[in-house]
């Protein structure tokens, strides 16, 4: 008995791997950023209909505001395999660059969102992959620690800082020094935190601020009204407080006197974007 060779069929590709594109559908990327420089790079393979495999590279440039930047990037019919966004030209760090990209019909005011593929951040240390990356919510897990150095008052005004549009704070820490002028009054100094216009949060120094003399105010999530430690007096925040953008924090001073004069405060804060778009 002779042998026969056993024939294998050649391999063929089949439609269906991937996500399927009509050719009226295609790739939007959008992107809020706090970091100057910053570009995304999306690559992937793009399987047409004629059978061949296109790898693909598309570049997007973010705003530094943490507004919303977009890019479409138009694509044939056939079906995308895989998809990859990384980030280069800066070193953001989680909290800083997050990024969208959807699925959309049509271009311009009509289109329509079908499906979402990526949603995270990506850092000069993660990119996000589709398949494969889990989707997150822009507030989730840890946000950028940033040390942010606020306006220096004038003479005689309180200390008043703003969360920036389009960012979530947490304050971490918060110093400022306040040096009082020869008036004899006796200062009390509060830390406030508020809507932009209602306060939510007041908390007193236990410390008597008196005339010709310089105090440094030292806030964070301490737990604890303490007596002033050497030229430091120190007023707790509350643990676990996210601040709105618009939200502000303050120094409230009784007997402020014209000649009293805070010192630019210093805060450590941690940051999320809002990514609201």
């Amino acid at each position: 008995m002779s042998a026969h060779p056993i024939e294998i069929p050649r391999p063929s590709l089949v439609g269906g791997p991937g996500f399927y594109f009509t050719g009226d559908d295609h790739l939007r990327l959008t992107s809020w950023n706090s970091v100057t420089s910053a570009a995304i790079t999306l690559t992937g393979r793009f399987l047409h209909l004629d059978g061949h495999i296109e790898p693909f590279s598309e570049r997007h440039v973010p705003n530094t505001d943490r507004t919303p930047a977009t890019s479409t990037f138009r694509r044939a019919e056939g079906w995308l395999l895989d998809l990859s966004a990384s980030v280069s030209g800066a070193t953001p760090i989680r909290g800083q660059t997050f990024i969208r990209v959807d699925v959309v019909r049509g271009l311009g005011a009509s289109d329509t969102v079908l499906s979402t593929l990526l949603r995270g951040y990506v850092t000069s240390g993660q990119r996000l992959g589709w398949p494969g990356s889990p989707q997150e919510d822009p507030l989730d897990g840890q946000g950028a620690l940033r040390s942010v150095a606020g306006t220096n008052p004038a003479a005689g005004a309180e200390i008043s800082e703003t969360v920036p549009t389009g960012a979530r704070w947490s304050v971490l820490a918060f110093f400022a020094e306040l040096v009082t002028d020869a008036t004899v009054a006796n200062r009390l100094v509060r830390v406030t935190l508020d809507d932009g216009t209602t306060v939510y949060y007041r908390t007193g120094s236990a410390f008597t601020h008196t005339a010709s003399l310089t105090i440094g105010y030292a806030s964070g999530t301490i737990g604890a009204q303490l007596e002033a430690s050497g030229s430091t007096a120190l007023c707790p925040l509350p643990v676990g407080h996210r601040l709105l953008a618009g939200h502000r924090i303050r120094t409230t001073t009784t007997a402020l006197q014209a000649g009293d004069n805070w010192g630019a405060p210093q805060m450590l804060v941690e940051e999320w974007l809002e990514a609201t778009a």
